[in-house]
């Protein structure tokens, strides 16, 4: 049994053979978390990518996510991944929407900004000790300097070593995103929340949260 098959059988919705497979593989000597990494988190950031490009609807994919869960269970390895803010410095209401969805998918507990940049409603979330992700997206170029605002405010609020920083949106490159302070970036939403999600493993890891 390799995890690749733990995989299959978890985006086929199988969760009595998913589950049996991934613990035929902690058996073996695997450890449970990277068994879980490499099978449930796995399936999920497949099937997340999938849904982003419009391969298949939100139904199918919550029954991938379904059977990813029925594994983590199993498993003893339900994430505890803690809150994520999520917002947007202008009108990208679709971008910020996306993200809130897959986010929580991931397993995280979602605080969605319900306003266009509102500063304070973002530092009141961010400040509760659970908030461990802060994920804004943009729509314009010119945000710029609204997303460097969000960057320092999680640095003079004194909590910015516990939170994972990330920007997005169709104006948003690789580059802009190292100049406002984002910690990941990528060019769309599943691959983002991938890298979120292995960044709070490392912190995890670190003792930082």
């Amino acid at each position: 049994m390799t995890p690749e098959e733990v995989v299959a059988f978890i985006e086929n919705c199988d969760s009595e053979s998913a589950v049996s497979a991934a613990k035929e593989l902690v058996a073996s000597g695997m450890d449970a978390q990277d068994v879980t990494v490499r099978t449930a988190e796995r399936a999920i950031y497949n099937i997340e990518k999938k849904f982003t490009l419009g391969a298949v609807g939100l139904a199918p994919m919550m029954k991938v996510v379904k059977a990813a869960n029925d594994v983590r269970e199993a498993l003893g390895t339900v994430p505890d991944f803690g809150k994520a803010v999520v917002c947007t410095v202008d009108n990208h209401t679709n971008g910020r929407a996306l993200m809130a969805l897959l986010l929580q998918v991931a397993g995280f507990d979602v605080n969605e900004v319900s306003k266009d940049y509102v500063m304070d409603d973002i530092r009141r979330l961010c400040m509760d000790p659970d908030v461990h992700v802060c994920t804004a997206s943009s729509a314009f170029a010119t945000t710029e300097v609204k997303l460097k605002e969000i960057n320092q405010c999680l640095i003079d609020a004194g909590i910015r070593d516990r939170i994972v920083f990330n920007v997005g949106g169709s104006p948003v490159s690789g580059f802009a995103a190292e100049k406002v302070g984002a910690d990941v970036y990528a060019d769309n939403a599943a691959d983002t929340v991938m890298l979120i999600v292995e960044r709070i493993h490392l912190l995890k890891k670190e003792g930082k949260i």
